[in-house]
Order: structure tokens, then sequence, then C-alpha cells
């Protein structure tokens, strides 16, 4: 499948044990940017260059996270067997 991880390297506003915490993945963001606005683009972005359209996409599995460097990380992988629809 493919798995989308964006980050959000907004920490400063933790305190130290915190902040250890959101790197450690114990505190998730539940902020801007949305998710879903994040996975959108990035489908939007890699048609053409992993996929001919996003609509191929079959299955995602998707977590944003907090890090000290804002990334994006894209695992993706093909179907076996194209389905028929």
């Amino acid at each position: 499948g493919n798995a989308y991880g964006g980050s959000s390297g907004d920490t400063d506003k933790f305190t130290a044990d915190e902040r250890k915490q959101a790197l450690a993945g114990l505190i998730l963001p539940a902020a801007t940017p949305d998710l879903s606005n994040l996975i959108k683009f990035t489908e939007d972005a890699l048609n053409g260059l992993l996929w001919a359209d996003d609509k191929q996409i079959i299955h995602l599995d998707c977590l944003k996270y907090y890090s000290d460097e804002p990334k994006t990380v894209i695992e993706f992988g093909f179907a076996r067997k194209p389905i028929q629809v």
C-alpha cells in the first residue's frame, strides 16, 4: 500500500518534556495543515510521475507527526494484478 507521513515542525510552543514526547510520536498534531489536504496535494503532485492518475491509488495509510525536519515520506507499491472495474 501507500504510506504518507507528513510532519509538522512546530514544537516551539511545547515545554521541553512535551517536545520530547511529540518528537517520539507520543503527541500527534491535530492542527493545520489538514492531513487530507496534504494527501490530496501529494497525490496530485505525483500524477504522471508515480502513477498516471491518482484514481489508480487503491490503499492509503496516513499519519501526521511532529519532526525537527518538516518533510513528507511516501512509500508505495504496485498491485500485483490490475483491477478491472
